[in-house]
């Protein structure tokens, strides 16, 4: 049976998730080194958070006893450093829209075949990570769809992503998947989609920077302020010429695009001018442009 998309208001939806708030927990929160947000799902082999970091996440995956890691990020995963610790990687972009009826298919798929325990993990592991393993919940372990609910308001997934909360909803075991994509570790995305998983990577980068006042933060010798502030600008241009033509099409789109531009290059120069409140004031422009843009055109 096709996933169904349900467009619901954010008041209806308030509502409805009202009714499912769960009285006890559906998750442990863990605390491992390099793994973000770590949850593990209760009475399965599921862990869900966000990017493994470094070459200490993935030792923790592997001390965990995780054998096969499923990216829903736009983002490349780390192969190499997966292959060293003995883990299978399998690439599974989904959007904050929703989980559409193909990744649906693909997430049973994998569900099926994976050997387990698994880790599923997104960027920062609050929302399409745990959307994911909720469905992997529902298909391997045959969770209810108030049970699978449950994952996502331990998680913290924004309520705003109504897609990913009325898709697992709605969801339900497909009789026939044959016809779903083959499992990969590398899945093809375009080059906009991949830009902006990376952005994501570089936003938090600035974000220790701004907390260090602009400076190299101490616990990150690696961050060079001035390089990071024009990687972002520059990704940030390249990201936004390849966006598909039904957003560059729209006038909105394009008015936030030239903001977050000329923002981002603001902070640049603020940053090599060692001009700190320049780049406080540009950080946060970037911020409300980004926040704006990302409401209409990625929840």
């Amino acid at each position: 049976m096709p996933v169904v998309k349900t467009i619901l208001s954010i008041g209806t939806l308030g509502l409805c998730m009202c009714a499912v708030v769960p009285q006890q927990p559906a998750t442990i929160s863990l605390n491992q080194t390099g793994l973000p947000h770590l949850l593990k799902i209760e009475k399965t082999q599921i862990y869900t958070g966000g990017q493994p970091q470094g070459e200490a996440g993935f030792a923790s995956l592997a001390k965990l006893g995780v054998r096969t890691i499923i990216n829903v990020d736009g983002a490349k995963p780390k192969l190499r450093l997966a292959d060293k610790h003995g883990l299978r990687y399998v690439h599974i972009p989904i959007g904050y829209d929703g989980v559409d009826q193909t990744s649906a298919a693909t997430l049973q798929s994998a569900a099926e075949e994976i050997e387990f325990p698994i880790y599923v993990h997104c960027h920062h592991g609050k929302h399409r990570g745990p959307a994911a393993a909720a469905i992997i919940s529902r298909a391997h372990y045959g969770f209810t769809a108030s049970q699978a609910t449950r994952i996502l308001h331990d998680a913290g997934t924004n309520p705003d992503y109504s897609g990913l909360w009325s898709d697992l909803n709605e969801w339900k075991p497909q009789t026939d998947i044959s016809w779903a994509p083959k499992l990969v570790s590398v899945a093809v995305i375009d080059d906009f989609t991949s830009g902006m998983a990376e952005l994501d990577r570089v936003w938090d980068r600035l974000k220790l920077i701004r907390a260090s006042e602009w400076g190299i933060p101490g616990n990150h010798p690696d961050l060079v302020p001035t390089l990071e502030a024009e990687y972002f600008s520059g990704l940030l241009f390249e990201s936004i010429h390849a966006a598909p033509s039904f957003y560059t099409d729209e006038v909105k789109f394009n008015k936030l695009s030239l903001e977050s531009i000329e923002a981002s290059r603001g902070l640049s120069k603020s940053i090599s001018n060692a001009n700190a409140a320049a780049a406080e004031s540009n950080f946060s422009r970037l911020a409300s442009a980004c926040k704006l843009c990302h409401k209409d055109y990625r929840n």
